[in-house]
Order: C-alpha cells, then sequence, then structure tokens
C-alpha cells in the first residue's frame, strides 16, 4: 500500500490462471500477469512489471487479517487476497482473479 492511501499493489508469485492481454506495446523486458494495481478512481488492472513487492523484508499480511491506510483495505484469506480503494477492487489468488 502506498503511503498516502491511495493505491494499492499485489504480486502473486505462482499463478495458474490466465492473465487478460498485454497494454498495446507489450510489457518489453518486464514480466506480466503477477502484478495487480489499484487507486482510488482508477479500477484494478494488470501491470507491467519487472519487479516484485514479495520482499521478504517487508511485512506480511497474515491470514484472515485486515489492513488499511487511507482509502485502501485489504483483506487476507487462506484463498484468495482482497482489496477495495474506493468503489474499486479486485480478488486475486493462485487460481483465479476478479477486477474492478
Amino acid at each position: 500500500m502506498i503511503t498516502d492511501g491511495t493505491d494499492v499493489r499485489c504480486d502473486v508469485r505462482d499463478f495458474v490462471f490466465t492473465p487478460p492481454a498485454q497494454p498495446v506495446g507489450g510489457c518489453g523486458a518486464s514480466g506480466y500477469g503477477h502484478t495487480v494495481t489499484m487507486a482510488v478512481g482508477r479500477a484494478a488492472q494488470f501491470t507491467c512489471a519487472g519487479d516484485t513487492v514479495a520482499d521478504p523484508g517487508l511485512p506480511v499480511l497474515g491470514y484472515e487479517t485486515t489492513t488499511g491506510v487511507g482509502q485502501v483495505e485489504c483483506y487476507s484469506t487462506t484463498d484468495y487476497m482482497y482489496c477495495s480503494a474506493g468503489s474499486h477492487y479486485f480478488r486475486l489468488s493462485r487460481d483465479a482473479y476478479t477486477l474492478r
């Protein structure tokens, strides 16, 4: 989560779902399909990313736990991660995703 409480990014390391088509022009050397971003006022979307937020030095949201910053809130279960920001949300797991 961005500390101003307006953006969130979630990476899934080992996914089996088929992500949507890459953006026009592709992602170049960046990876695609593992990163979802969302902001207050902007729908969740897959994003090109050559890096990861899956850094073992960063805090981890435990299962069955909710956290939030500003207008962004995320909830973690053993099955999926759900985040919302204003009227937008995403639900992301290894097997499937929902973006709004």
